[in-house]
């Protein structure tokens, strides 16, 4: 799972941008420290599972953004879970992870309000 969320990292990095120009260095450092206390805990696949989540979501056409802390992880970000740039707007990883943190992060997505029951089937219809 470490693999296949660095893999998808990666290629967020590229999607958006950020593998390149003066600020790269900056943004593949981030990642890896991320990718780095993700493995520490093991908890690659949940952001792999709350990411297909998100994309299940976007794919039935429905609104849905991430809050709280979990912004502040680039990794959140390059998977489509988080919309805002951390680097950009200075927001820290470790108020959402640490290696001291050892405790499951708590990504809190918000969807529309009006379309809840498809969201609720779509991940019944996923993950049973």
């Amino acid at each position: 799972a470490q693999r296949a969320l660095a893999s998808r990292a990666t290629a967020g990095m590229i999607r958006k941008g950020y593998d390149r120009g003066p600020k790269a260095r900056a943004y593949w450092e981030r990642m890896h420290h991320e990718l780095d206390i993700i493995g520490h805990h093991d908890f690659a696949s949940y952001f792999l599972t709350v990411a297909r989540v998100v994309d299940d979501v976007r794919d039935l056409g429905i609104r849905v953004a991430a809050r709280g802390s979990g912004a502040g992880s680039l990794v959140n970000h390059l998977l489509g879970i988080a919309h805002a740039d951390p680097l950009e707007h200075g927001l820290l990883m470790e108020r959402f992870l640490s290696k001291r943190r050892s405790v499951l992060p708590d990504i809190d997505i918000d969807v529309e309000s009006a379309r809840r029951i498809e969201v609720y089937r779509a991940i019944l219809g996923r993950f049973g």
